[in-house]
């Protein structure tokens, strides 16, 4: 504002000359100077000035856009300090979304951040190298299990944690990175709303119960690259059809497809020598089955209860095969076994009343079927042209 200019008075009475010595008293520490003021304007400009350097009220009410600048200085400042913070936490996009539910940290380089609205959150992995593992309902979202329904885990991460998703069962979509190494020991399980999956090319190993009660999972194409597949891995997927694994698989383990009753055609690879226990149990939808030479035994329960089986030949470099391997499987009717296998569990076709083995003379197989009452086929001693 305008300074507004007193008239002359005159000479200030000995209590205004006190008032002056009080302002000089002010004043001296920057000025450094004993003058007396001697007219009015002066002291009012030297109140000005001191006013100014105190921060005075009436100078904001008589410069109000300086007041909205230092404002709009806070508003910034405050700002660019909880982009900080949020950049630190969940990573820059984040920091772009206007809608963040909840954040934080999942790994020594890694964040999540959770976004949407209502029954509708998105559930986003940022950052790079492995996420932490965790006990069963104890990662840090599991609070809004019912509300996420999509999971979106960006490049850099490579594995994803134990029990990252388990029980998250709205999930309708995952985004997996290219970066991903390995799923971690039921990460993604009990997720029924989840129907299809794609597993990125440079996945190495699928942990114990990882698809584990994945009701609504259709099919599974397991990439080129995939050693292992730990026990209990796609467990209880009643609504998956099929399933493709690649021959760079050499471990399969116990469970991994147990009551698939769905699944209707599964092949294993070349480099696996173990078929586990209950492998395939409960798979009663399931037709066929191709053994490869590699395999060595055949562990108890493997095909139990898998009623639409038909026919099986036993490779010639079997040596072992577990009890109730193949208990209920009542539509069974040919079973090869050869002579290199020389043990042979109890029940192993219990409840299989068509079966007919093929065995070879003097073999384990001749003999046990001889002891428990089975229906047999001598397969050296038949007439040429006959099998």
């Amino acid at each position: 504002g305008e300074e507004e200019t007193q008239p002359e008075e005159e000479e200030p009475t000995s209590e205004s000359e006190e008032e002056a010595d009080d302002e000089e008293k002010v004043e001296v520490e920057d000025t450094a100077t004993d003058d007396v003021v001697s007219d009015d304007t002066s002291a009012d400009e030297e109140d000005n000035a001191g006013e100014e350097e105190a921060g005075s009220p009436s100078d904001a009410v008589d410069t109000p856009s300086e007041a909205e600048e230092g404002d709009e200085a806070d508003l910034t400042e405050e700002a660019d300090l909880i982009d900080e913070a949020t950049e630190a936490e969940v990573g820059k996009e984040a920091a772009l979304d206007g809608n963040v539910v909840a954040s934080g940290t999942c790994g020594a380089n890694a964040t999540w951040t959770l976004t949407g609205t209502g029954a509708n959150l998105t559930l986003t992995i940022s950052g790079s190298g492995m996420m932490e593992n965790y006990e069963y309902m104890n990662s840090p979202w599991y609070s809004y299990d019912d509300e996420i329904t999509t999971v979106v885990i960006g490049d850099g991460i490579t594995s994803i944690g134990d029990n990252a998703f388990n029980d998250c069962e709205n999930i309708k979509s995952i985004t997996l990175p290219k970066s991903l190494k390995s799923i971690g020991k039921y990460a993604i399980s009990a997720c029924c709303g989840l129907t299809s999956i794609n597993l990125p090319k440079g996945l190495k190993s699928i942990g114990d119960g990882a698809f584990d009660g994945n009701t609504g999972l259709k099919s599974i194409k397991i990439p080129y690259g995939v050693t292992s597949i730990g026990d209990h891995a796609f467990d209880y997927c009643k609504k998956l059809t099929s399933v493709d694994i690649p021959s760079s698989v050499t471990s399969i383990g116990e469970c991994v497809f147990q009551t698939c009753d769905s699944l209707t055609s599964a092949n294993i690879p070349s480099g696996v020598t173990v078929i586990r226990e209950n492998l395939f149990a409960g798979c009663s939808s399931l037709k066929s089955i191709n053994i490869p030479d590699t395999v060595k035994s055949i562990e108890h329960y493997a095909f139990g209860h898998c009623s639409s089986l038909t026919s099986v030949e036993i490779p010639s470099g079997v040596t072992s095969i577990g009890g109730e391997a193949f208990d209920g499987c009542s539509n069974l009717k040919s079973v090869t076994i050869p002579k290199s296998v020389t043990s042979i569990g109890y029940g192993v076709f219990d409840f299989c009343d068509k079966v007919v083995l093929k065995v070879y003379s003097g073999s384990k197989a001749e003999s046990y079927a001889k002891n428990n009452g089975i229906a047999y086929i001598v397969l050296d001693k038949l007439p040429a042209g006959h099998s």
